[in-house]
Parts: C-alpha cells; sequence; structure tokens
C-alpha cells in the first residue's frame, strides 16, 4: 500500500538515523567541553590561591618596589592564572582527543595492514 510512498519513508529513515547520530555527536562534545572548562577552571583557581599566598609571604619592602604595587600584583593575578586556564582547560581536552584519534588510528591502520598481507603458500 505504501510503494507509491516509499521514497518518503526512506527519508524520513535516513533523516532519524542522521539526527540521533548528530545529536550524539553534539551531546558528546557538549559534556567534554563542560568537563575540561570544569577542571581548567579548578586549576585556576588553585593557581590564583598558591599566587597569593606566596606574595602576602613576601617581605613589605616587597610591596615598595613600583612593580609590585597592589594594582600590579591584582592585575598579574588575574592574567596570568587565566592565560594558564586557556592553554590548559578545553585546549589541553581538545589536544588529548586529537593524540587519542591520532594513536587509534595507528592501531587500526596497522591491524588492517596485517590482515591484507597475502599468505605464503608452503607446496
Amino acid at each position: 500500500m505504501n510503494k507509491p510512498e516509499w521514497i518518503f519513508i526512506l527519508c524520513g529513515c535516513i533523516c532519524n538515523g542522521a539526527i540521533q547520530l548528530v545529536t550524539g555527536i553534539v551531546l558528546s562534545k557538549l559534556t567534554a567541553s563542560f568537563f575540561f572548562g570544569c577542571s581548567g577552571k579548578a586549576l585556576t583557581k588553585r593557581l590564583r590561591i598558591k599566587t597569593f599566598e606566596i606574595s602576602l609571604r613576601q617581605d613589605i619592602s616587597y610591596f615598595d618596589d613600583l612593580n609590585n604595587n597592589t594594582g600590579t600584583l591584582c592585575t598579574r593575578l588575574s592574567t596570568e592564572a587565566t592565560a594558564v586556564q586557556d592553554a590548559t582547560g578545553i585546549r589541553f581536552g581538545i589536544l588529548l582527543q586529537s593524540f587519542y584519534s591520532l594513536a587509534d588510528d595507528l592501531i587500526r591502520y596497522t591491524k588492517l595492514q596485517n590482515q591484507q598481507q597475502p599468505s605464503k603458500l608452503i607446496l
């Protein structure tokens, strides 16, 4: 009965499968970005606390220098930790995923090459 509409049914099936695939990819990328962002944020917080603790242990003469006044120290506390977060958060995750994908592809390639080698016939 549905023979005249087979093209619509086929397109619906293909779209349904593609939407599920795209949704899975988008959801996994979103989740990975969230968790890498959380790890970068935690690292930034630890770095700011450590830097602040170290600056509090300095002698009073350290703060008399123009390079170590309050504004400079606050700016340094803000920008340096944020630069580390930029280098280690999501970018580190992307780099880690890229290396894992490369290693996985190389392993699969070598396995495929080993399977395709012609076997020697013993007569």
